[in-house]
């Protein structure tokens, strides 16, 4: 028996061909982690500080505080892993899995949720999120670039790399995108947490409407998330305006995601109780 952190050094000085170290994955016991934390010391703590991933076991029959406690207690020792603290019965091995290769976590789920929105052409010119290096389009001109181009009958000359236009489209310079789609990276905040708190149909329903007021909480452009409910499992989406709650398969932990501009996390966090 060793620290895990001994046994990834002895794997990885090894240097085996054809062999690769994929996952890193402690079981502790939600029950008892306060207690392993504290009498267990070193061995323990190794164990959990180099995992990439921390599955927690008896949360079925750990009372929901218990399981919160555990939860925090471990991301102080450990604030990169993916965790799982759902009833082992209620998920499958693929989702474990995932979870481990860290395929399943809270900062995949984030990205993908600004890519899904970065995909959708936003139809609002006035909406505060268009990126400040856009180009604004008047009655079939070009958008200019820094070179300017001549003109002809309303057409944009082409740049070298730049596909062929006509009828008075503008021709974009390669980086560019296309007007009225977001740069993510520059324009977008995004806020997500994990929990193993348990919610109502109806507290979800009144949370995602309480989003509207851009005042309290920023401008809200998407939430999306996945958390325990009573016996179930409950997943939401929300755009401006509409929201879905439903109930749905578990996840491996409740994660709540949230992207907009300049949110105001604090009040966010609140709202949701965690």
């Amino acid at each position: 028996v060793g620290k895990l952190s001994d046994v990834i050094k002895a794997v990885t000085d090894a240097k085996l061909e054809n062999a690769k170290l994929n996952a890193f994955c402690t079981v502790v016991d939600a029950t008892k982690c306060k207690m392993y934390l504290k009498n267990f010391g070193e061995f323990f703590n190794d164990q959990v500080e180099n995992a990439g991933c921390i599955v927690l076991s008896h949360t079925q029959t750990a009372t929901e505080e218990k399981v919160e406690l555990a939860l925090k207690l471990l991301k102080e020792k450990n604030k990169t892993a993916t965790f799982v603290t759902s009833d082992w019965k209620d998920i499958n091995g693929k989702a474990i899995l995932s979870a481990m290769e860290q395929s399943d976590s809270i900062q995949a789920e984030l990205e993908r949720l600004k890519d899904e929105y970065t995909h959708t052409e936003c139809n609002d010119p006035n909406c505060s999120c268009h990126h400040e290096h856009e180009h604004e389009h008047h009655h079939g001109e070009c958008c200019h670039h820094e070179h300017e181009h001549e003109h002809h009958h309303g057409e944009c000359c082409h740049h070298e790399h730049e596909h062929e236009h006509h009828h008075g489209e503008c021709c974009h310079h390669e980086h560019e995108h296309e007007h009225h789609h977001h740069h993510a990276d520059d324009v977008f905040t995004s806020w997500g947490i994990e929990t193993t708190r348990k919610y109502t149909k109806e507290e979800l329903v009144a949370a995602l409407k309480e989003l509207e007021k851009e005042e309290v909480y920023g401008t809200i452009l998407r939430a999306k998330g996945i958390v325990a409910g009573n016996g179930c499992w409950l997943h939401f989406d929300y755009v401006p305006g509409e929201a879905d709650v439903r109930e749905g398969a578990a996840g491996v932990i409740g994660r709540l995601c949230v992207i907009g501009c300049q949110l105001n996390e604090k009040e966010i966090q609140t709202l949701f109780n965690v």
